[in-house]
């Protein structure tokens, strides 16, 4: 799971295969619970390189959750 920030709250992010072969990115928070990415959110990711919050895209996002998922199979 990726920690993010959209539109400035944290949240985890994980991709989870489906079975016609695509990817859904879920976001988890505790308060919010489930939710999906919405177009025109404003999105962060955890770098612990860099030790900040760096700017990101939606597609950015789903690859490294794929290759996460992809590296735990």
């Amino acid at each position: 799971m990726l920690t993010i920030k959209i539109n400035g709250a944290p949240a985890k992010l994980c991709a989870r295969a489906r079975t016609d072969g695509a990817w859904d990115l879920v976001c988890l928070d505790p308060l919010a619970g489930q939710f999906w990415l919405r177009s025109g959110d404003t999105l962060h990711l955890w770098s612990s390189q860099a030790g900040e919050w760096l700017p990101a895209t939606e597609g950015d996002l789903a690859e490294l959750a794929i290759e996460e998922v992809e590296k735990g199979s």
